[in-house]
């Protein structure tokens, strides 16, 4: 709740208030009344407010506040919300007016702001211009629930860029969503200014591909060209659009090589028909393109009961997201690949990490047998299978540092399929020892995890899939800052080198632990559930199983280096190699992949969702430790705070049937009859306190 002073008092009402009071005497009654007009005077001058929230959630964090008093030209926010919406939209409609009252408010006058009630044709028309379409939604009334359309929406106009938020259903991280679509518009106003050379969308195909009868393959262009019709509309104009049919094997390797634009290569084939198809090489990609720079986009494939058919589901985000990446001036995040890690993209979309943060993080592959690029600021390791070479190592190692970032998601072990776990030499293990991390060869289990339910068929315990519950999260972490309920799976207890650290000077800190109710796995994995015993209660303990490091780390080829390549010298640096960080660098390691992927990860981000159902709040929460987990180690911990804001959950702990059934009785009758008790023991108090008063005054005691 939120208390504001700008409440003229009713001058009518106070003095037939104040005359009761003050009867008698004259001279305080004045003096009140001149009193109380002069504070209205004050407080009709002044403003002040009172943010009662436990999260600020009516408050603008510092960060946002830096976004907006920082503009240096005019900005405009319409808000287009329906009016009249029941709760809880009506609630969330009043919300959005007055968080954007509040960046009006912080930015000098340079940003203005426009209420839309939706009630006349041409505000519909306008919002939908902007992309603002009406959502459905569920209203509940007396006896019935009825589902209609609204309009729940905002556009951020600076210059010719806009940026829409669009089905603002919920409160929960809206400011975040702002003061990001702020802070890109800026951004990408700077970059239109500043361009020189003209931005192209370019659509190569191999017209060979054809041969295989993959599914809508022949409209690819017509539909490519319809999302850059949109895309450029929104971009104003600002783009061209190529087609560039390939029409020989060469040109597609060519453009392999040039671009690492996805191909496909194939031998002598003879289809189920009975045609024959000569070997060749294929491409079926967009190459978007500013100056030197440009961004794959990849047409993805996918088997079907009819064949092979293009999925064109995500490609025109992509497309969005690479103009964006161009445009924007966002932190770089290198993904290294080239020993089995996770791929960033499949056939499905985008890898839930990189979902997540591709709203103010750019991604580029990054292959450590050449120079990492100097725009990145972090490195992601993301379950790698197979080891890094020391040449690789060592340029790990000299990122880290020059003051880079590093984050580690690392598997103990691979599923190799019937039942079986073998063991991951990454050898990263040397070099993350250096550092003061270990990763121990282990599974954790723990009572505390998640519980598989199915129709007519038992509670199954998955003890490998623990719940991490806020009481073992870090409380000072930014990174954990507000998150309620985690899961993971498949995690390996870690440990830190206590006096390492201590001995380099790093701050470090245990991000998550398990339950106080875990055990480990080290032999003969077995993940079966009904095979899964846990030990006495006297050896169950917490584990630690995730970790973040900062600091000026010492470098683990700090007695010299040379490249295991005989004809090369280029890592002869036994005297010359950076020996110790030369800035603080920072290292965070997660012992499991599993919290990147989409068995674990809600990539919407849909808090509103996850309130609905509890028991998939961690879906939501796994969500927002990703990003809050990649804003600090890009130094960003300010934005972590705007995520959670508004998120309430407080579930009661129902440990049996009778408690539960204790507390469905409760509110049902309980309640009610607890209210009616407070009603007439309201009534009796008052029908005594009158009677007593009657008899006090009455026989003229009083006169």
């Amino acid at each position: 709740m939120i208390f504001k002073t700008d409440l003229l008092l009713s001058i009518k009402s106070f003095l037939n208030n104040a005359k009761a009071f003050f009867a008698g005497n004259k001279g305080n009654f004045t003096f009140a009344v001149i009193a109380v007009i002069a504070l209205n005077i004050v407080y009709s001058s002044f403003y002040f407010k009172l943010d009662l929230t436990r999260d600020s959630s009516y408050s603008l964090s510092s960060a946002s506040v830096e976004a907006v008093s920082s503009l240096e030209d005019p900005m405009i926010i319409k808000i287009y919300f329906s009016k009249n919406l029941a709760s809880p939209y009506n609630m969330v409609g009043r919300y959005v007016e007055d968080i954007v009252a509040e960046y009006a408010d912080e930015s000098n006058g340079m940003l203005e702001y426009e209420v839309h009630k939706m009630e006349s044709k041409e505000d519909k028309e306008e919002a939908e211009a902007y992309g603002i379409s009406p959502m459905q939604i569920m209203e509940r009334g007396a006896d019935q629930a009825k589902q209609s359309l609204a309009y729940m929406g905002i556009v951020i106009l600076h210059g010719d860029v806009h940026e829409k938020i669009n089905e603002i259903a919920y409160i929960e991280g809206l400011e975040y969503k702002i003061t990001s679509s702020i802070t890109k518009i800026r951004s990408k106003v700077n970059a239109f200014a500043g361009i020189k050379d003209e931005m192209k969308i370019t659509l190569y195909q191999s017209v060979n591909m054809s041969d295989f009868g993959i599914r809508d393959y022949s409209k690819l262009n017509s539909a490519v060209s319809e999302m850059f019709d949109k895309i450029n509309k929104d971009n104003h104009g600002k783009i061209k659009y190529s087609y560039s049919p390939v029409s020989d094997n060469q040109t597609a390797e060519d453009l392999i090589t040039k671009y690492n634009i996805p191909g496909s290569r194939w031998k002598n084939v003879k289809t189920p028909d009975g045609r024959n198809i000569s070997a060749g090489t294929g491409v079926a990609g967009i190459i978007v393109t500013l100056g030197n720079e440009f961004r794959v986009v990849q047409i993805p494939f996918a088997k079907t009961v009819f064949g092979l058919s293009v999925v064109l589901n995500n490609v025109e985000r992509d497309i969005r997201s690479a103009v964006d990446s161009l445009l924007s001036k966002n932190p770089v995040i290198g993904y290294v690949s080239g020993h089995g890690e996770i791929p960033l993209s499949d056939q499905n979309g985008d890898l839930p990490f990189k979902a997540i943060n591709s709203d103010l993080y750019n991604f580029i592959n990054v292959n450590l047998n050449s120079e990492i690029d100097s725009s990145v600021k972090t490195l992601v390791i993301n379950s790698p299978k197979s080891p890094f070479s020391k040449d690789e190592l060592f340029r790990l190692d000299q990122f880290l540092m020059k003051g880079g970032s590093v984050i580690f998601f690392i598997d103990s072990f691979n599923d190799a399929g019937n039942g079986m776990f073998v063991s991951i030499d990454s050898g990263l293990d040397g070099l993350l020892s250096s550092y003061g991390f270990k990763i121990n060869k282990d599974y954790v289990l723990d009572k505390n995890c998640y519980i598989a339910r199915g129709r007519d068929m038992p509670e199954v315990p998955l003890n490998f899939v623990p719940f991490i519950e806020r009481a073992s999260m870090s409380s000072k972490s930014s990174v954990t800052k507000d998150l309620k309920r985690m899961a993971v799976a498949k995690v390996s207890s870690i440990e830190l080198n206590d006096e390492l650290m201590k001995k380099n000077n790093i701050r470090y800190d245990y991000i998550l632990k398990s339950s106080a109710s875990a055990w480990t796995m080290k032999d003969n994995i077995e993940l079966s559930p009904m095979r899964m015993q846990s030990p006495p209660q006297s050896e169950l303990k917490a584990y630690n199983i995730a970790a973040v490091a900062e600091g000026k780390f010492e470098s683990y080829f700090k007695d010299g280096y040379k490249s295991e390549k005989e004809d090369s010298n280029q890592f002869d640096f036994t005297g010359g190699l950076i020996t110790k960080a030369v800035s603080p660098a920072r290292i965070a390691l997660i012992s499991s992949s599993e919290i990147t992927t989409r068995n674990l990860v809600d990539a919407n981000m849909n808090s509103a969702a996850a309130l609905m159902n509890p028991e998939a709040l961690f879906l939501y929460n796994n969500a927002v430790f990703i990003h809050n987990l990649t804003d600090y180690m890009n130094g960003n911990e300010s934005l972590a705070s705007m995520r959670s804001k508004g998120m309430v959950y407080n579930p009661v702990n129902m440990k049996s049937e009778s408690f539960r059934t204790a507390a469905k009785v409760f509110n049902i009758a309980g309640i009610p009859l607890l209210i009616a008790l407070l009603g007439f023991a309201s009534f009796f108090l008052r029908k005594k306190r009158a009677a007593s008063i009657t008899s006090k005054y009455s026989g003229g005691d009083n006169k």
